[in-house]
């Protein structure tokens, strides 16, 4: 009996609110099978609207990722890659988004090619990884600056023909083959070395962004005293879900 004085009080205030709040009885003149279906209802569109603005969010992550390009871009999403040997992918839009031939087609790791022909069902994005694409690049590395900070900054070695490798050594790559395997060991172009835009006839927008990272730097077959050097995108270009294409600033 020592706790009864506490009980009893908290039981009361307990059964005031019960009270208070309706107890068991309920004003509600639907049943409880169609209160029980409009829960789960509103419970799939909880779940709905949270992927949905999860979705969002990744979006504004990407773009911000992309740094100042990404309020150059319009997202859209991919439909599929190139079923034959082409390095391609086609997407979902349409001319009345903005979508023409020639437009630069990025990704949150950097180029993933242009615009080959578009029209009112869609477009079609000839990769970087395909032969028919040409751009010039140049080689960069993080080094330590003057205060001993890290700096992302080109290497000494020039710009160089980067070319769509197809299918000669496997989907997926680009590579250079303009320099020595002498040069290429002067300029310490190792894997791991980034290879980024510097091609003067594109949009100022994309100078810089990343094509891919060296994987393999290897004679060449042809010409053995040149290098045959290897770069992969940082995600295999044919894979991607949604892109995003510089719609301005070109």
């Amino acid at each position: 009996m020592l706790f009864a004085p506490v009980a009893r009080p908290a039981g009361a205030i307990a059964a005031f609110f019960f009270h208070r709040m309706g107890g068991d009885r309920s004003d509600d003149p639907r049943d409880l099978a169609t209160i029980r279906n409009e829960n789960e209802e509103l419970k799939v569109t909880v779940k709905t609207l949270t992927a949905q603005l999860a979705e969002l969010a990744q979006r504004n992550a990407e773009k911000e990722q992309l740094g100042n390009i990404g309020q150059f871009c319009t997202p859209v999403a991919v439909v599929g890659a190139d079923p034959g040997p082409r390095e391609a992918l086609t997407l979902r839009s349409s001319t009345i988004e903005g979508i023409k031939e020639g437009l630069f087609v990025i990704y949150r790791g950097g180029i993933v090619g242009r615009i080959e022909n578009a029209g009112v069902a869609g477009a079609q994005v000839l990769l970087a990884t395909d032969t028919a694409f040409r751009v010039t690049g140049s080689f960069a590395a993080f080094a330590r600056g003057a205060g001993g900070q890290l700096e992302f900054r080109k290497l000494n070695a020039p710009p160089v023909l980067i070319e769509g490798a197809g299918n000669s050594l496997g989907n997926g790559s680009m590579v250079v083959r303009v320099l020595t395997l002498r040069e290429a060991n002067d300029y310490k172009i190792v894997p791991g070395t980034s290879v980024i835009v510097s091609e003067p006839d594109w949009p100022l927008v994309l100078q810089g962004q990343p094509l891919g990272k060296v994987v393999e730097v290897t004679p060449r077959p042809d010409a053995p005293l040149y290098a045959l050097i290897r770069i992969r995108p940082q995600e295999t270009l044919k894979r991607l879900r949604e892109v995003m294409v510089v719609t301005k600033g070109q």
